[in-house]
């Protein structure tokens, strides 16, 4: 009976610390506060590829049903291009080296795993130490565009659809001061736009391929906004 005392308690002390931790709040960037000899390291990863994703259909027998009858709209879906997100890159870096600043492209990002781990500081939920990033490129900042999901979701509970398909572009967005390990910008993106009007029209879907262009285009203004 001890032991089981001892031992609920120890869970109630888990589950109410990892409740505890409060979300990372978003963090505006303010580029005055950037001395123009800093220099600030870049790194946006590829277009995932663009298709439809069903979450929610969460067995294997029900993702396969939710797949085949939306064939038709992932196979429109799968004709998408993003070439404005595409060019996130090198549209970013241009911003910053009209506003002076020098910017060392990184083609890819340390693994998280090898990063000490550190206590957050104030106003920050980071975890790991990014010096490592000064240390191996010699930059004073770090700006990170990593992108998840960019096409159509449709929300689904096992087989059943629970609301119209939507086009998506999620994305990681920050900036990390390697000076003290915090943000100096923290904005994830996680747009879903749904289509004006009828979506089910194939075989092109022209209102759900409207609004994934519209989603593209509210990403890339999202992107490019800090660096005005």
């Amino acid at each position: 009976m001890k032991y089981l005392s001892v031992l609920l308690s120890v869970c109630v002390l888990f589950v109410t610390g990892c409740a505890s931790l409060p979300p990372q709040q978003a963090v505006d960037l303010n580029l005055n506060t950037i001395p123009k000899q800093q220099k600030i390291g870049v790194y946006v990863s590829p277009i995932p590829k663009i298709s439809t994703s069903f979450p929610g259909a969460g067995c294997l027998l029900c993702l396969g049903a939710a797949s085949l009858a939306n064939s038709s709209l992932t196979k429109q879906v799968e004709t998408f291009q993003a070439e404005e997100l595409a060019k996130t890159s090198a549209s970013v870096i241009a911003q910053l080296k009209a506003k002076g600043y020098e910017v060392v492209t990184i083609s890819s990002l340390i693994p998280e795993k090898k990063l000490p781990k550190v206590k957050p500081v104030a106003g920050s939920t980071i975890s790991k130490n990014y010096a490592a990033y000064k240390t191996q490129f010699g930059v004073d900042q770090l700006l990170v565009v990593n992108f998840f999901n960019v096409g159509v979701v449709r929300q689904y509970s096992s087989y059943v659809p629970v609301g119209a398909p939507q086009a998506a572009v999620s994305a990681q967005f920050y900036m990390i001061d390697l000076a003290n390990n915090s943000y100096s910008l923290f904005a994830p993106i996680n747009i879903l736009k749904a289509a004006d009007g009828e979506w089910d029209a194939p075989p092109n879907f022209p209102g759900i391929t409207n609004a994934f262009y519209q989603a593209e285009e509210e990403a890339v203004d999202l992107l490019r906004k800090p660096f005005n």
